[in-house]
């Protein structure tokens, strides 16, 4: 990849040079232990590196189904920033919206910043690969005491058979208030790969709820990470949302640098037929007096396979630390799969930590009681199982972008 400036020059070759070294994780490293990217080399894949050009292509209806009308939105077409289906006039003042072209000159330092936290994720081989082409993408910037109302949201769309690795680096300041989504979504019947890094940073006392939503076909292989530094008294409110894919892996870093500082993440992935779906959490309490709360539910059918790896680590100096771990699955067939392993790791002798996993099938007492009121079984299961996800959608706390994650739920069970 050419162009911009030196020390991104230099990012890319390093990257790449490193990834080169390693080449992609196997099943014989722990993080990957039941997650294989074998696929993956079975195809070649060719890199975007330029707007696309698709005669007669109208995503208009695709779009529509996916952004609100009120959106911030920052629309991606193979990676590339789509200014015809984006909505960047008339910003809230104190936002700032910048292409990763334009960033990498004006805000290289916070960059920089953000690429050089030490986190789980820094130095994995999907890792260096996102930075070994790291071009397109989206910076945007909150300044300190703003709160914006109005949801940004990053949509990713893959349109061809293509790798794209899109970039994403957020900044919220001071006692600010954003709500940030991120989606990817692809045309039907496509095989492309998708490996985006998100780097989200909150400095002191700020506010962010942030949703990330996986929306691809059978076909699609979807391989991510989010990284998350949190400030002194800042909050970090998330949700991942897994719908479709071949194969799908999300990790999600959370480091709680200050005392004060807290996050909730919870997520709901669903899968069905041969698909696998993978999502690793890590949250990294470094200091003391800091909180963190997650919830993950599954809802597997057909021949699905799904893996959740929860880690905590409570350093030797986090003293008060307070979290909470807990991953849920719904199994509606005798031969989809979970393997599901939650982690505490404590140094530090005053805390309150607990973590737990869960495994089972619905309720036969609560689907007689449905029949007993005229409702039939099919009918009666799929009620249950609507509940079970909407438990812990409603707890995102953004109405809008709960009912679209709701409607999008809906397609699980067409």
């Amino acid at each position: 990849m050419a162009g911009g400036p030196a020390w991104l020059q230099s990012l890319r070759k390093s990257s790449y040079a490193d990834f080169s070294a390693q080449g992609l994780p196997t099943r014989r490293h722990e993080d990957w232990k039941y997650t294989s990217l074998k696929p993956l080399t079975e195809r070649a894949y060719v890199p975007v590196t330029e707007a696309p050009t698709i005669p007669g292509l109208d995503l208009t209806d695709l779009l529509a189904a996916h952004v609100g009308t009120d959106d911030i939105a920052l629309v991606f077409v193979d990676g590339q920033l789509a200014t015809s289906h984006s909505r960047l006039t008339q910003l809230p003042e104190g936002i700032r919206v910048l292409s990763l072209a334009d960033a990498s000159d004006k805000r290289k330092d916070v960059i920089n910043g953000l690429l050089a936290l030490k986190q789980p994720s820094t130095g994995s081989p999907l890792e260096l690969l996102s930075r070994a082409f790291l071009g397109a993408g989206a910076y945007i910037e909150v300044d300190a005491g703003r709160a914006c109302e109005r949801l940004i949201h990053v949509v990713h769309v893959s349109t061809r058979d293509a790798a794209t690795f899109p970039r994403t680096f957020f900044v919220a300041g001071a006692s600010s208030e954003t709500r940030l989504a991120e989606t990817y979504v692809g045309l039907h019947g496509l095989a492309y790969f998708v490996s985006p890094a998100t780097d989200i940073s909150l400095a002191q006392g700020a506010q962010v709820a942030y949703c990330k939503a996986i929306v691809d076909g059978d076909q699609p292989y979807h391989v991510g990470a989010t990284r998350v530094s949190i400030a002194r008294d800042a909050r970090f409110q998330s949700f991942a949302f897994g719908l479709g894919g071949r194969l799908s892996r999300s990790d999600l870093d959370v480091a709680l640098l200050e005392p004060g500082a807290s996050a909730a993440f919870d997520g709901l992935y669903m899968a069905k037929g041969k698909q696998h779906v993978d999502n690793h959490t890590t949250v990294d309490h470094r200091v003391p007096d800091a909180a963190s709360e997650q919830l993950y539910k599954g809802i597997l059918d057909g021949e699905a396979r799904a893996v959740f790896n929860g880690k905590v680590f409570v350093r030797r100096d986090a003293q008060h630390t307070a979290a909470q771990q807990l991953n849920k699955n719904l199994l509606l067939s005798t031969e989809c799969e979970i393997d599901t392993k939650p982690e505490l790791q404590i140094d530090a002798d005053d805390v309150k930590c607990t973590h737990g996993a869960a495994i089972g099938r619905l309720n036969r007492d609560e689907i007689f009681y449905l029949q007993s009121r005229g409702i039939d079984e099919v009918r009666a299961e799929k009620l249950l199982t609507r509940a079970y996800a909407e438990d812990v959608i409603r707890r995102f706390g953004v109405e809008a972008v709960e009912d679209r994650l709701m409607a999008l739920t809906e397609r699980f069970f067409a």
